[in-house]
């Protein structure tokens, strides 16, 4: 089922300079978020996420509002709801999912009771992953993908008339590119490893990817018709999830390449590679903001647990914004 639900999920303000009290271990606190318009020390606008429901372990589409202090989920199904991409305009949202109409069916599964013995569970139908588009005028969900495929992480286009997105309908994954109706598919990249996580430049010109070269994920970037594909990074570990910044100039991935992932942001060209953070927890899928002044990301730092965290663009002032989950998109409301 998919949803327009607002939860008071209050999140922490961000920043030193905010006045926060967050603990930059992690801890919650219940600190509202800053209602101002976005400057270096307070974001705003508004963060797609993916976000882990705690009481069905089950991934959900949700939205930050940093105006609001709140979180609105958009999804509650027992299917699988990821990457969630902004349309220009900020009316609609396109996401991967697993949902299959709502329909349950029933299943066999080991009696924990009884070992040896299984006993029938009733849950929700799944379906291959496709391409769903939903707004927030409680407008009815749209497939824009309907195949025997896995079609996953779009992104929408800066001009709003296409989205690109992963699939393996050639058996191997590749990065596609289609209207944003889901019409007129057309095939980007042909390479014999696996091409993951479009994103467009801020001219709609070029798109970076991370795409696997020798084992590894590396960060490669090509025009928006699939053509002169260029291999940005060559490290010895993995590159993974390219983003560019707003001015198009950098772009932020997450490596391992020092053993452990971070946070890193280069040149647009491949040059000036920095890394941003250096925890011994997990940090990935940075995401810039609007402004270019701040990065969301996704780490693990409290306990294990998947959570997101705001830092300005330098790697400075790292702290908790209290909620589960994976940052994906940030759309600007000012």
């Amino acid at each position: 089922m998919f949803r327009n639900t607002v939860l008071m999920i209050t999140f922490l303000t961000v920043f030193s300079g905010c006045g926060s009290t967050a603990d930059p271990t992690g801890a919650p606190n219940t600190t509202a978020a800053p209602t101002s318009s976005e400057t270096d020390a307070e974001p705003s606008g508004r963060l797609a996420v993916s976000t882990r429901q705690v009481e069905t372990d089950d991934w959900e589409i949700g939205i930050l509002d940093f105006g609001e202090g709140t979180v609105q989920v958009l999804t509650e199904n027992q299917a699988f709801d990821w990457g969630p991409t902004w349309s220009p305009d900020g009316t609609r949202i396109a996401f991967a999912s697993e949902f299959d109409a709502g329909i349950m069916e029933e299943m066999m599964i080991p009696d924990e009771d009884n070992p040896g013995q299984m006993k029938a569970h009733i849950q929700e139908k799944t379906r291959d992953r496709e391409i769903v588009v939903v707004g927030f005028d409680g407008s009815a969900p749209k497939l824009l993908s309907v195949d025997p495929y896995v079609d996953d992480s779009p992104a929408w286009s800066p001009n709003g008339t296409q989205i690109a997105f992963t699939s393996d309908r050639t058996m191997d994954v590749e990065i596609f590119v289609m209207d944003a109706d889901g019409g007129n598919v057309q095939q980007l990249t042909n390479n014999p490893g696996e091409d993951w996580q479009p994103d467009w430049s801020p001219d709609g010109q070029r798109i970076v990817f991370a795409g696997s070269v020798s084992g590894d994920f590396e960060i490669s970037v090509m025009d928006a018709d699939g053509g002169n594909v260029e291999q940005l990074t060559a490290s010895p570990g993995h590159d993974w999830g390219p983003v560019w910044s707003p001015d198009g100039r950098r772009i932020a991935f997450a490596s391992n390449r020092s053993g452990n992932f971070d946070v890193y942001v280069m040149d647009a060209d491949g040059g000036n590679v920095e890394q941003l953070t250096d925890h011994p927890a997990e940090d990935f899928e940075p995401v810039w903001s609007p402004n270019g002044k701040h990065l969301a990301f996704g780490s693990r730092r409290l306990a294990g647990e998947m959570a997101i965290y705001l830092m300005a663009t330098d790697g400075s002032d790292v702290q908790p914004t209290g909620v589960s989950g994976i940052p994906s998109d940030w759309f600007s409301t000012s």
